[in-house]
């Protein structure tokens, strides 16, 4: 088996047709269900919808993200049509860009084999994914777009910089990676936080970087300052330094509720435990790492015992990883490894550099591992691939794939007798991950319709959510003025963009950490100044995040819309209430006529 392993050499169109089919089948399987009925995804494109009606981010629009994503949406929506459809597929030309840039990237780094690695692993488990109930964790509707936007930035940005020749490389290669730069701090601080440490790591070991630092770093600087003096007409001097560096402004913020989701999803809401778990992880993987030694050795003595040991491994492990209780427990615990297995590879590189790998490329790795570990800083003792691990989990599983591929020589083969054990276990990894979408794919069937989108959700016995946003959605074309302002609490602006109805107020989300941001009173000041038209309420509570109404979340703001606005009409179950889902729909008592046709 090993000699026939070995000749697995990937030939240029077998390599290009691997990278189609990983592209091609999620994109397929996963068509238009990319996108949650109502959580999170609808701010971007309602933001971006805004933007275009000429209202400014930050003064007309209440954002606590940076201004890139915002403005490259609205820029997609000017060029072709105001629509999720629009995003959807610029978003998947990013994809297929991002992965060719990841194979040319890791190529130069450990060889073909890595460089195909590195693009298939980010398109089968990162691009395309639905791990849990939610969507909108995958690149092609992003929760946040601004963390896709600023991870490709970054990754380009280290590549720039990285594979530059010692005083042989062009400036505009320096200019370049500087504004990318410049561009990730537009965007989420997570990745601004993680490219900075990998691009100090890489001053420190790589001569040609230290000595291009002033073209990089005023790179950077001059894409801010033109960032600056871009909202400085509207915005004001104090205005646009605030746009600059909007993203960092919630940092700690968040108020109580906020500090406990985030222990949640960094893993330090149980860290004892979140920890075993993560060294017993990491002991299985080095344990199939020692088994491939012993199997290499097996291979010496007794080539058919070794043959029939791996057909064993590549076969019973995926089986079992794909059984469904252990399913579950893989792709919600199996990767919390990561951080450990990082760490591992630096050490390696640090301690032992292998003689045939240039100086340039080992210096590459260090750079790329401190990056990947930065990375899952906010998911640190609960890392995986579900949740926010899409992205922040991105860089560490493309890394393990390229650096296990990496050398990969066909006449070597005692280098796949030692990597065999850990192929089986990678394999089964995946397969439950790849499993787990598959399954919340299919039962997406439901087609919810509305200004020229098409979503696929789930269907009424999965999910109530689908058929009562569609009937809502079918009701107010005729119900509600298409001028009437419609303020949806606490947290669904999807309704308001499908709908093609302004909030009304600059407090257009209102999630538990971002009121507490805002305060309170500042939404309550600025929605008695200009009250909307219709008020909609949606029932979404967390037990992390807490119910919208509750003491310390909202109690005075719906207490405000009790008095100020009357039932019209409810869809499901009274929201907010406890009983299960449900939309009601409020209009203002004195301006109803206006707004709302009349209810027969």
């Amino acid at each position: 088996m090993a000699t026939r392993l070995a000749g697995l050499r990937f030939g240029p169109w077998l390599g290009w047709l691997a990278l189609v089919f990983a592209f091609v089948l999620p994109a397929v399987l996963s068509w238009q269900r990319w996108t949650d009925p109502l959580v999170d995804v609808g701010r971007q494109p309602y933001v971006a919808w805004r933007i275009l009606e000429g209202d400014r981010l930050y003064l007309d629009i209440a954002h606590v993200f940076g201004p890139l994503a915002a403005h490259v949406q609205a820029a997609v929506m000017a060029l072709s049509s105001v629509s999720l459809a629009s995003l959807a597929g610029f978003h998947l030309f990013l994809i297929a860009c991002f992965a060719l840039q990841l194979r040319g990237f890791f190529g130069w780094l450990g060889g073909p084999s890595a460089g195909l690695g590195a693009a298939m692993s980010f398109l089968l488990l990162c691009a395309f994914p639905q791990y849990i109930f939610q969507a909108n964790y995958n690149f092609v509707t992003p929760y946040s777009a601004d963390l896709v936007y600023g991870l490709m930035l970054a990754m380009l940005c280290l590549s720039l910089v990285l594979r530059c020749d010692a005083g042989t490389a062009a400036p505009w290669r320096w200019v370049a990676a500087g504004a990318c730069l410049g561009l990730v701090v537009l965007g989420k601080p997570e990745v601004c936080v993680a490219l900075l440490a990998a691009l100090l790591v890489a001053m420190l070991r790589a001569p040609q970087v230290a000595r291009n630092t002033g073209l990089l770093w005023g790179a950077a600087l001059a894409t801010l300052l033109l960032a600056f003096l871009a909202f400085l007409p509207t915005h004001g001097a104090a205005g646009a330094l605030h746009a600059v560096f909007a993203a960092f402004a919630p940092v700690g913020s968040m108020g109580a509720s906020g500090e406990a989701f985030y222990r949640w999803v960094s893993g330090f809401d149980a860290p004892w435990q979140h920890l075993q778990r993560a060294v017993a992880e990491f002991g299985v993987v080095l344990f199939f790492a020692a088994a491939g030694v012993g199997l290499e050795r097996l291979a010496r003595g007794s080539r058919h015992a070794a043959l029939a040991l791996a057909t064993v491994l590549l076969v019973s492990l995926p089986a079992v990883l794909l059984y469904p209780p252990v399913q579950v427990a893989v792709v919600q615990q199996g990767l919390a490894f990561l951080p450990l297995a990082l760490l591992a590879v630096m050490v390696v590189i640090l301690r032992a550099r292998h003689p045939q790998t240039p100086r340039p490329q080992a210096d590459a790795w260090l750079v790329l591992a401190v990056f990947a570990l930065a990375m899952l800083l906010k998911i640190l003792l609960a890392a995986r691939l579900f949740h926010y691990g899409f992205a922040l989990a991105m860089p560490a599983v493309v890394l393990f794939f390229a650096w296990l591929l990496a050398g990969c020589r066909r006449e070597d083969t005692a280098w796949w007798w030692r990597r065999l054990p850990l192929f089986a276990l990678v394999l089964g990894l995946t397969l439950a991950h790849l499993n787990t979408s598959r399954e919340h794919y299919a039962q997406r069937t439901l087609d919810l319709k509305a200004a020229g989108d098409r979503l696929r959700v789930f269907r009424e016995g999965k999910d109530v959510r689908g058929p009562l946003v569609q009937a809502f959605l079918e009701w107010q074309k005729t119900a509600i003025s298409p001028q009437a302002t419609v303020l949806v609490l606490p947290d669904a602006a999807m309704l308001n963009f499908l709908s093609r109805h302004a909030a009304g107020t600059r407090y257009y989300a209102l999630p538990a950490p971002e009121l507490a941001f805002h305060g309170e009173q500042a939404v309550l000041a600025s929605l008695a100044a200009a009250p909307p038209d219709v008020v909609v309420l949606v029932d979404q509570s967390s037990a992390l995040l807490g119910r919208f109404g509750e003491p310390g979340y909202g109690a005075e703001i719906l207490g405000w819309v009790g008095a100020n606005y009357t039932p019209l009409v409810l869809f499901g179950e009274e929201p907010l209430a406890g009983k299960g889902f449900g939309i009601g729909v409020l209009a203002h008592k004195i301006r109803t006529g206006a707004a709302v046709a009349e209810q027969r």
